[in-house]
């Protein structure tokens, strides 16, 4: 595999406080922002002479990781897992194969196996950028931020313009409080690519952890300016505004938001607490 410059894709990053949000917004009650979850998830294009090695998506909720739940889906799929994990060749198609197969395994919400495989195509090819990425992310979602910065900082040694590799090791130091580190790497991600939504998402959280709601409200507008599809940028805007105690306007972002996305739950668990606190005044 060769080093290469990725494109970016806005829309398939994980937003920093996807997973478990729906509960965390009832635990809150609408008082305190977001705290940092795993890491979202990015895409990378491989070069041109490998096959594609495709960066997960982020699952509806916080896997467990507990192998036998792939097992129980897919025990084709571990089948072939396990074989390629006991592949010796150097060849770049099979170390392909080994970090789709752990993506596909993530996705699944396989995260142990996961992360056996992706820690298996590091070995094979340690001066791959993408592969160290992919690895970090599946550390982030298994909560072993200090192993997933790692990673990430060496995907970033072997290529420092690497925008994901900034966007997902800037979740992981939002994660463990490391704020000014973080907004670092978030503005560093959006210098390399100025549309890079997530990113500017990102920046939009710290604030928020800060609580400067106004600078907050700015980066997740722009976020969503960036891509109007992208449903957490929406949501985020609407959150902020209610921190700021605007809330109907709040009201008219999470209606457009369901209109986009029905099934987007943390949105309808929040219109309803709204809908709610005004029926009883």
């Amino acid at each position: 595999m060769k080093r290469h410059r990725t494109q970016p894709h806005a829309g398939r990053y994980d937003s920093a406080f996807k997973l478990g949000l729906a509960a965390l917004i009832v635990a809150a009650l609408l008082i305190t922002f977001w705290p940092q979850p795993p890491p979202p998830d990015t895409a990378a294009t491989p070069a041109p002479d490998a096959p594609p090695v495709v960066a997960p998506a982020a699952p509806a909720s916080a896997s467990t990781g507990d192998p036998n739940a792939a097992n129980a889906v897919d025990p084709e799929l571990n089948a072939r897992a396990e074989a390629l994990f006991i592949e010796r060749t150097l060849a770049s198609e099979a170390v392909a194969e080994i970090a789709n197969l752990g993506n596909e395994l993530l996705q699944r919400g396989d995260v142990t196996n996961a992360v056996r495989l992706l820690r298996r195509s590091v070995e094979l090819e340690p001066e791959t950028e993408i592969l160290h990425l992919n690895l970090g992310i599946a550390l982030g979602r298994m909560q072993k931020t200090e192993e997933a910065i790692a990673a990430l900082r060496r995907a970033l040694e072997i290529y420092p313009d690497f925008p994901e590799a900034h966007n997902n090791l800037g979740q992981q130091l939002t994660a463990m409080g490391r704020l000014d580190e973080a907004k670092q790497h978030f503005g560093i991600a959006l210098k390399i690519e100025p549309e890079l939504a997530s990113a500017e998402n990102n920046l939009g959280i710290v604030a928020a952890r800060q609580r400067l709601y106004e600078e907050a409200l700015a980066h997740f507008r722009k976020a969503h300016q960036m891509d109007t599809n992208y449903a957490e940028a929406r949501f985020n805007v609407a959150n902020a505004l209610l921190q700021l105690g605007r809330t109907n306007e709040a009201t008219g972002w999470l209606r457009d938001l369901l209109n986009l996305q029905p099934d987007h739950q943390p949105a309808q668990m929040v219109l309803l607490r709204i809908t709610s606190a005004e029926a009883q005044k």
